[in-house]
Protein backbone atom coordinates (compact mmCIF):
# COMPACT_ATOMS: atom_id res chain seq x y z
CA UNK A 1 0.00 0.00 0.00
CA UNK A 2 1.14 3.33 -0.60
CA UNK A 3 0.59 6.41 -3.16
CA UNK A 4 1.51 6.06 -6.52
CA UNK A 5 1.18 9.02 -8.91
CA UNK A 6 1.22 8.33 -12.51
CA UNK A 7 1.58 11.04 -15.17
CA UNK A 8 -1.92 11.70 -17.04
CA UNK A 9 -0.18 11.66 -21.18
CA UNK A 10 3.07 9.56 -20.10
CA UNK A 11 5.82 9.25 -22.45
CA UNK A 12 5.22 5.64 -24.42
CA UNK A 13 8.58 5.39 -26.30
CA UNK A 14 11.96 5.59 -25.57
CA UNK A 15 12.96 8.78 -26.80
CA UNK A 16 16.72 7.55 -27.40
CA UNK A 17 16.04 4.78 -29.42
CA UNK A 18 12.35 5.74 -30.80
CA UNK A 19 11.39 1.98 -29.49
CA UNK A 20 8.21 1.00 -28.26
CA UNK A 21 8.34 0.53 -24.31
CA UNK A 22 8.38 -3.55 -23.48
CA UNK A 23 6.57 -3.92 -20.17
CA UNK A 24 5.69 -1.83 -16.63
CA UNK A 25 9.03 -1.73 -15.55
CA UNK A 26 10.63 -0.16 -18.56
CA UNK A 27 7.44 2.43 -18.68
CA UNK A 28 7.85 3.01 -14.58
CA UNK A 29 11.33 3.96 -15.08
CA UNK A 30 11.30 6.90 -17.47
CA UNK A 31 11.19 10.07 -15.60
CA UNK A 32 8.28 12.09 -15.24
CA UNK A 33 5.87 8.71 -15.94
CA UNK A 34 5.78 7.31 -12.74
CA UNK A 35 6.51 8.52 -8.87
CA UNK A 36 5.51 6.37 -5.78
CA UNK A 37 5.94 7.22 -1.85
CA UNK A 38 5.19 4.31 0.76
CA UNK A 39 1.78 4.39 2.96
CA UNK A 40 4.40 6.58 5.50
CA UNK A 41 5.94 8.85 2.47
CA UNK A 42 2.99 9.95 0.55
CA UNK A 43 2.28 12.31 4.05
CA UNK A 44 5.67 13.32 4.34
CA UNK A 45 5.55 14.55 1.06
CA UNK A 46 2.88 16.39 1.53
CA UNK A 47 3.72 17.63 4.60
CA UNK A 48 7.22 19.25 2.92
CA UNK A 49 5.47 20.46 0.35
CA UNK A 50 2.87 22.48 2.36
CA UNK A 51 6.24 23.07 4.33
CA UNK A 52 7.38 25.35 1.02
CA UNK A 53 4.41 26.51 -0.10
CA UNK A 54 3.65 24.18 -2.65
CA UNK A 55 1.02 22.75 -1.36
CA UNK A 56 -2.14 23.71 0.91
CA UNK A 57 -5.10 22.66 2.83
CA UNK A 58 -8.11 23.04 0.35
CA UNK A 59 -10.06 22.37 3.85
CA UNK A 60 -9.17 25.29 5.32
CA UNK A 61 -11.61 27.05 2.39
CA UNK A 62 -13.75 25.30 1.52
CA UNK A 63 -15.21 21.10 1.91
CA UNK A 64 -14.12 18.98 -0.92
CA UNK A 65 -16.81 18.01 -3.08
CA UNK A 66 -18.49 14.77 -2.35
CA UNK A 67 -18.09 11.87 -4.70
CA UNK A 68 -21.08 11.54 -7.21
CA UNK A 69 -22.83 8.27 -6.26
CA UNK A 70 -22.95 6.15 -9.18
CA UNK A 71 -26.65 5.04 -8.19
CA UNK A 72 -27.56 8.82 -9.11
CA UNK A 73 -26.69 7.95 -12.65
CA UNK A 74 -28.15 4.18 -12.80
CA UNK A 75 -24.37 3.18 -13.00
CA UNK A 76 -23.28 -0.28 -11.71
CA UNK A 77 -20.03 -2.41 -11.89
CA UNK A 78 -20.57 -4.93 -14.86
CA UNK A 79 -18.97 -8.33 -14.66
CA UNK A 80 -15.56 -7.19 -15.34
CA UNK A 81 -15.99 -4.41 -12.49
CA UNK A 82 -16.16 -1.74 -15.10
CA UNK A 83 -18.72 0.59 -14.85
CA UNK A 84 -22.23 -0.41 -16.54
CA UNK A 85 -25.14 1.53 -16.98
CA UNK A 86 -26.37 4.64 -20.14
CA UNK A 87 -25.15 7.20 -18.58
CA UNK A 88 -21.35 6.38 -17.49
CA UNK A 89 -19.77 9.12 -19.45
CA UNK A 90 -22.13 11.47 -17.17
CA UNK A 91 -20.66 9.49 -14.16
CA UNK A 92 -17.10 9.52 -15.30
CA UNK A 93 -17.37 13.33 -16.18
CA UNK A 94 -19.01 13.88 -12.66
CA UNK A 95 -16.04 12.03 -10.85
CA UNK A 96 -13.41 14.02 -12.99
CA UNK A 97 -14.88 17.10 -11.98
CA UNK A 98 -14.10 16.49 -8.45
CA UNK A 99 -10.91 14.80 -8.49
CA UNK A 100 -9.65 17.70 -10.23
CA UNK A 101 -11.23 20.11 -7.85
CA UNK A 102 -8.98 23.03 -6.68
CA UNK A 103 -10.87 24.49 -4.57
CA UNK A 104 -9.61 28.12 -3.93
CA UNK A 105 -8.92 29.46 -7.15
CA UNK A 106 -6.51 32.42 -5.95
CA UNK A 107 -4.16 29.88 -3.99
CA UNK A 108 -1.15 28.33 -6.45
CA UNK A 109 -0.02 24.65 -5.53
CA UNK A 110 -1.36 21.46 -4.86
CA UNK A 111 -4.79 20.62 -2.68
CA UNK A 112 -2.81 18.46 -0.26
CA UNK A 113 -5.49 15.78 -0.33
CA UNK A 114 -4.60 15.33 -3.42
CA UNK A 115 -1.09 14.01 -2.66
CA UNK A 116 -1.83 12.18 0.18
CA UNK A 117 -5.51 12.24 1.37
CA UNK A 118 -6.14 9.25 -0.39
CA UNK A 119 -4.94 7.17 -3.31
CA UNK A 120 -8.67 7.48 -5.59
CA UNK A 121 -7.51 8.92 -8.66
CA UNK A 122 -6.93 12.25 -7.42
CA UNK A 123 -6.24 14.76 -11.01
CA UNK A 124 -3.26 17.02 -10.15
CA UNK A 125 -3.51 19.91 -12.43
CA UNK A 126 -0.44 20.49 -15.04
CA UNK A 127 -1.81 24.21 -13.72
CA UNK A 128 -1.36 22.78 -10.04
CA UNK A 129 2.06 21.16 -11.20
CA UNK A 130 3.54 24.62 -12.51
CA UNK A 131 2.35 26.50 -9.45
CA UNK A 132 4.51 24.45 -6.99
CA UNK A 133 7.57 24.52 -9.30
CA UNK A 134 7.07 28.10 -9.17
CA UNK A 135 7.03 28.23 -5.71
CA UNK A 136 9.56 25.63 -4.45
CA UNK A 137 12.58 27.24 -7.24
CA UNK A 138 11.74 30.55 -5.24
CA UNK A 139 12.45 28.48 -1.84
CA UNK A 140 15.65 27.15 -3.34
CA UNK A 141 16.29 30.80 -4.16
CA UNK A 142 15.94 31.96 -1.08
CA UNK A 143 18.17 29.30 0.47
CA UNK A 144 15.72 27.15 2.08
CA UNK A 145 17.00 23.59 1.53
CA UNK A 146 15.46 20.62 -0.63
CA UNK A 147 13.38 18.38 1.25
CA UNK A 148 14.76 14.79 1.63
CA UNK A 149 11.41 13.10 0.90
CA UNK A 150 11.66 14.96 -2.23
CA UNK A 151 14.50 12.58 -3.01
CA UNK A 152 15.84 13.40 -6.83
CA UNK A 153 12.21 12.23 -8.62
CA UNK A 154 9.96 14.69 -7.17
CA UNK A 155 11.04 17.67 -8.90
CA UNK A 156 11.22 15.76 -12.10
CA UNK A 157 8.25 14.50 -12.47
CA UNK A 158 6.11 17.76 -11.26
CA UNK A 159 8.22 19.45 -14.50
CA UNK A 160 7.18 16.44 -16.84
CA UNK A 161 3.02 16.23 -15.96
CA UNK A 162 3.37 20.10 -15.68
CA UNK A 163 3.74 19.57 -19.93
CA UNK A 164 1.59 16.28 -19.93
CA UNK A 165 -1.80 17.62 -18.00
CA UNK A 166 -1.08 16.68 -14.56
CA UNK A 167 -0.69 13.17 -12.82
CA UNK A 168 -3.49 11.35 -10.83
CA UNK A 169 -2.46 9.90 -7.57
CA UNK A 170 -3.76 5.78 -6.87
Amino acid sequence: MGYDYYARRPVTQIEDHGNDIDGWGEWARIPGNYLRRNIWGGPRLAAAMKELGMAFEVTDYAPIPDWPRMEDFGVTYGDDDEYAGERVPECRKALDEVRAWHGVSDIPGIPVHKIAGSNDGWHVTALECKAALEIYHDRMVEGIPHPEIFGDDVIPFLSACADRDGFETH
